[in-house]
């Protein structure tokens, strides 16, 4: 009878041990922090108010700010307000955030008026207009004002075949006695011109932009041209009954 050890033993010499090499356990992969994208602003974010508290609020800023110009401010500082307000919402009307508007919109003659590069920005900006082209005209082509000086501006809008065609001349300036007027008229007055030029072809071709907003530079002129037609009131030196039976 074979001992059961020695069988053991036996065993052993003849099954080679094979130790197997302990697994390492890898640890985790730490993450690699990805890119932050920063996105550019594709549209200029402005603050517009949403009710007319807001929109008074917003205006009493600009007065504390100093930021009213000439053109807004009133007799009283609530006069000056209700100005820079009402600017605000004719801004929002037609697209403007409150300092452009405010910068850009004004009150002329008791009617909300805009500069005229404001009204050319809402025109360009508008998609409606295909394209605007400027024509001038002067005598021996010098580009100086005087007898024969001529601007034309057509506006061309995209849904209608034709264009605008509005034109003022250096004849109808001295008509509506503009022509050597103190200011601008004097000093720059081919610029003047066109913008008579530009306005009415603005208003006429683009009033679904302007909203009913007249150009300022336009409108300034209407106190020189009423008072072409303007009649002393002379009444008050009629005589009196008294007088004329003495």
């Amino acid at each position: 009878m074979s001992d059961p050890q020695q069988a053991e033993d036996d065993l052993e010499l003849q099954t080679p041990q094979v130790k197997t090499p302990k697994q390492e356990v890898a640890s985790p992969a730490k993450p690699v922090p990805m890119p932050v994208l920063v996105q550019a602003q594709r549209e200029v974010m402005a603050i517009m108010p949403r009710n007319m508290d807001e929109a008074w609020k917003m205006a009493n800023a600009f007065v504390l700010a100093n930021m009213v110009p000439k053109s807004l401010e009133g007799k009283s500082p609530d006069e000056t307000k209700a100005k820079v307000m009402l600017a605000i919402c004719k801004g929002s009307e037609v697209g403007y955030a409150p300092v452009t508007a405010v910068s850009t919109i004004m009150v002329i003659n008791n009617k909300a008026c805009i500069y005229g590069d404001g009204a050319t920005a809402l025109v360009q900006n508008s998609g409606k207009v295909e394209w605007i082209k400027t024509k001038i005209e002067s005598k021996d082509d010098s580009g100086k004002w005087g007898e024969g000086y001529k601007v034309t501006v057509i506006l061309k809008r995209k849904d209608q075949e034709e264009p605008y065609v509005r034109s003022f001349s250096f004849d109808d300036a001295k008509r509506a006695r503009l022509a050597g007027k103190q200011g601008p008229w004097t000093d720059y007055p081919e610029r003047q011109c066109y913008w008579r030029a530009a306005s009415w072809a603005y208003r006429d071709g683009a009033a679904d932009t302007l909203m009913g907003l007249a150009v300022a530079e336009e409108v300034r002129d209407y106190e020189t041209e009423a008072a072409r037609e303007h009649i002393a009131d002379t009444s008050s030196l009629d005589d009196g009954p008294e007088t004329a039976a003495a």
